[in-house]
């Protein structure tokens, strides 16, 4: 996993609406999560969200519990003129937001995250599930558990030999910040998971275990990656997703 250290992102924010000549400040932040949401309209509070030290980006945020954020933007009398919607990780300190194409998961600063926890107080944090696993067109066993196919793994290049191929295709409860409606693809013979934002290799357990479609979170699973409960429990948090690079998705299309 590659870190990029890049402009602060309350910079970053604004740019993404600079055509807008009226976007001054920040007017709101509306955190929402299971059990409901809480919105901070002080603006001697909202003040240090733009406080920001500089934030980092990365493809990767293994799946955990988050909240959405709505982050409200005024023309300084206290109009809304734009707002932007994230999901943000307590247990990561990271944060995405929706219609970035870059798909970066952004570092947040002490600053933002005492707001986002003072604000989310009292509420319950969403946590990903999955409602149905496939395998090879088969159903697998306890589908939550294959989140754990996001986690942290080792990075491989892409291989000059023909891979074999199988679908994984997962669909999320209701859609998450790692999946809607994704397909991974794995070579059982290499242990390659091939994931949106890159190609990885899976420990032997739980290699087999995708293959028999059993549980991921069996403890038999043990090795790099961590299972799926402690990922969420722990609050470790991809599907996440960063485009493949152009030449691995090149090759990714011969095969298919």
């Amino acid at each position: 996993m590659k870190t990029y250290a890049l402009p602060a992102l309350a910079a970053v924010l604004l740019l993404a609406f600079a055509g807008t000549a009226q976007a001054k400040e920040i007017g709101s932040l509306k955190v929402c999560g299971k059990t409901g949401c809480n919105t901070l309209n002080d603006p001697e509070q909202l003040r240090a969200w733009m406080e920001d030290d500089g934030s980092t980006s990365q493809t990767l945020a293994p799946a955990q519990r988050y909240y959405t954020v709505d982050i409200g933007f005024t023309d300084g009398q206290g109009n809304t003129i734009h707002t932007s919607t994230a999901s943000w990780l307590p247990d990561g300190a990271l944060i995405r937001y929706e219609g970035d194409s870059s798909l970066q998961w952004w570092s947040v600063s002490a600053k933002q995250t005492a707001l986002y926890k003072k604000i989310a107080g009292g509420i319950e944090a969403f946590t990903p599930e999955l409602s149905k696993v496939t395998v090879k067109g088969r159903i697998a066993s306890d589908p939550s558990s294959y989140l754990r196919l996001f986690g942290n793994f080792p990075y491989r290049a892409f291989p000059k030999a023909k891979l074999h191929l199988v679908s994984i295709k997962l669909t999320a409860a209701t859609p998450n910040p790692w999946v809607s409606s994704t397909i991974l693809r794995y070579d059982p013979q290499r242990r390659l998971l091939i994931r949106p934002d890159g190609y990885y290799k899976l420990p032997a357990a739980l290699g087999k275990l995708v293959m028999t479609r059993a549980s991921l979170s069996s403890k038999a699973s043990s090795g790099t990656g961590g299972g799926v409960d402690s990922a969420l429990l722990a609050g470790l948090g991809v599907g996440g997703v960063a485009a493949i690079g152009v030449l691995g998705l090149a090759k990714l299309k011969k095969m298919t």
